[in-house]
């Protein structure tokens, strides 16, 4: 899910940034700011499962040294590169905070990762963009983002459901 959205946003930015802010310099930020949703979204989920696990008190100590790091990189990056100073310390601060996080759950659960889980959604994800992105008139208008959106939403369902189809396995006797 996480995938498809962060590939939506990045192919409708412009239109995004012009129907919510009638400007598509947003756009530029809305686009650096996609390939984020997925480390985000993955957090978040992490965050619950180590909550669920009875880890609240470290998941916290993790936000607050988040905060912390998010804090001190504000005061390194913004007042040198601005607003592009900004997307760094958001990228530096989700980052951290997923690794420390997903070590730790990873330490307690097990999980079977499996590359092809990570890999397959990115590759689908990329190809649709890609066709999308080649095969369409891009436009800033709503509806052009929709139709585009829609239109990379569907290759992605496709792709995935293709390349991700069960294997047949032989009927007991």
């Amino acid at each position: 899910f996480s995938v498809a959205a962060a590939f939506t946003l990045l192919l409708g930015a412009n239109a995004l940034g012009e129907l919510f802010y009638q400007s598509t310099q947003a756009s530029r930020y809305i686009a650096l700011l996609a390939p984020l949703v997925p480390v985000m979204y993955m957090d978040s989920v992490v965050d619950a499962h180590l909550k669920g696990l009875g880890y609240q008190v470290y998941a916290m100590g993790v936000n607050i040294a988040d905060a912390a790091v998010s804090v001190l990189c504000v005061l390194l990056f913004v007042s040198r590169f601005g607003a592009d100073g900004y997307v760094y310390v958001i990228y530096i601060a989700e980052c951290l905070n997923f690794a420390f996080s997903f070590g730790k759950m990873k330490r307690l659960t097990k999980p079977s990762l499996r590359l092809r889980d990570v890999a397959l959604p990115v590759l689908v994800g990329g190809s649709a963009f890609l066709f999308v992105r080649l095969s369409m008139v891009e436009s800033i208008s709503a509806l052009s983002f929709l139709l585009r959106g829609g239109s990379f939403l569907l290759c992605f369902t496709i792709g995935l459901l293709i390349l991700k189809r069960p294997k047949a396995e032989a009927a007991p006797l």
